[in-house]
């Protein structure tokens, strides 16, 4: 790993999966060029043990992925960070496609492309959809777009650009509204192609309409926070227009880009039931208000639980390293 003065990259990610899963993350990004430019952070869920070789910081019991972002950004050294999760592999070029695209002083913050594992079973391709869908690499022909949103497993950021968002929890939705708002001092968002990742993680049918439940709950409950003035019966009568919206939309997506689109037809039911979810987990969140804050701190346990949530050492080798191939495979719906 370099030295400090060489570090350009805070490349933080949020493990929430297992540890073969966040060791293969890892092991994905060693072969990266660039690599001496960049610090790797781990924020981790409780279940899942410090590796040798990267930063570390492990979450008390019941965090979410916001909740991780959060608590990697306090190890973070350099000047920009890049979001990513343990569900993710990293193509060639990922590293050197986010330092070139904040070598422009006007880019503030930039997302990069997600792809599928072919292959998958149904409920795996409709969890893919209902969240990246929006984020499926364009053909090399096709002009670059102007990102209307981040996406949530792959983008980076100027920490200069958080000032006003590094409380409790770091939301994509949230970090690109304010990025948004600065657009009139000539800053820019941009879609950084080279930077793309592959989502492996598989997912149980429960765990896959559970999390899109809960991920809905908590994103009601951040815009209930943010938008306190909007009526509740308002938040409530627009709720069913939630899932319509979400379903137009990552329908054009897949359509747009052509090479998924039998996989999509055949998750559509399961698509359908998961964005439900979502939106009966956004409408709640409305209703119910801003959630209890919590202390940002890592978890708590005995003297041996909390040394070991101490960093690594930044200079020793990765181990342990998973077989190979590693999906964390499911039996498939």
């Amino acid at each position: 790993m370099s030295d400090l003065e060489s570090i350009r990259l805070s490349v933080i990610i949020a493990a929430s999966d297992s540890q073969e899963a966040v060791a293969q993350a890892v092991s994905s990004l060693q072969t990266q060029e660039g690599l001496e430019q960049a610090e790797i952070i781990i924020a981790a869920c409780p279940s899942i043990t410090p590796l040798e070789g990267v930063r570390w910081v492990q979450a008390e019991v019941g965090s979410g992925v916001p909740r991780l972002r959060r608590l990697g950004l306090t190890l973070a050294r350099a000047q920009v960070v890049v979001w990513t999760e343990d569900s993710c592999r990293f193509q060639p070029g990922w590293i050197k496609g986010w330092l070139a695209a904040f070598q422009h002083p006007n880019t503030r913050g930039a997302t990069g492309p997600v792809e599928p594992t072919t292959g998958q079973a149904i409920r795996d391709w409709a969890v893919f959809f209902c969240e990246y869908a929006l984020f499926l690499k364009q053909k090399e022909s096709a002009a670059l777009r102007a990102p209307d949103r981040l996406a949530g497993n792959n983008y980076a950021v100027r920490i200069a650009e958080l000032s006003s968002l590094i409380e409790n929890e770091i939301h994509e939705t949230l970090v690109f509204a304010e990025l948004n708002d600065r657009a009139h001092d000539g800053l820019i968002v941009v879609e950084v192609p080279e930077a793309s990742v592959t989502h492996v993680r598989r997912f149980g049918l429960f765990e896959a309409l559970h999390d899109r439940l809960r991920f809905g709950l908590e994103y009601g409950q951040t815009r209930a926070r943010l938008q306190p003035g909007i009526p509740l019966m308002f938040r409530i009568l627009s709720a069913p227009l939630i899932l319509p919206i979400q379903f137009g939309r990552i329908s054009r997506a897949v359509w747009k880009d052509g090479r998924y689109r039998i996989a999509f037809l055949k998750s559509v039911p399961l698509i359908l039931a998961m964005l439900s979810a979502w939106s009966l987990g956004e409408t709640l969140g409305w209703a119910m208000g801003e959630a209890e804050e919590r202390p940002l701190t890592p978890g708590a346990g005995s003297e041996d639980e909390k040394r070991g949530q101490t960093e690594a050492r930044a200079s020793a080798p990765i181990s342990p390293l998973p077989r190979p191939g590693y999906t964390d495979d499911q039996d498939a719906v």
